[in-house]
């Protein structure tokens, strides 16, 4: 029913916005880490 589409739906979004904020976070890393590490990525 349409209960079991939104929480498939809001499941998804929260899967996406996990993954944005493990890459932004990975690109802090890098950049604290320095220039050289950006290039490899």
């Amino acid at each position: 029913g349409l209960n079991a589409v939104l929480i498939s739906s809001s499941v998804s979004m929260l899967s996406v916005l996990n993954n944005v904020f493990d890459e932004i976070k990975c690109r802090e890393k890098g950049s604290m880490e320095g220039p050289q590490d950006l290039a490899v990525n």
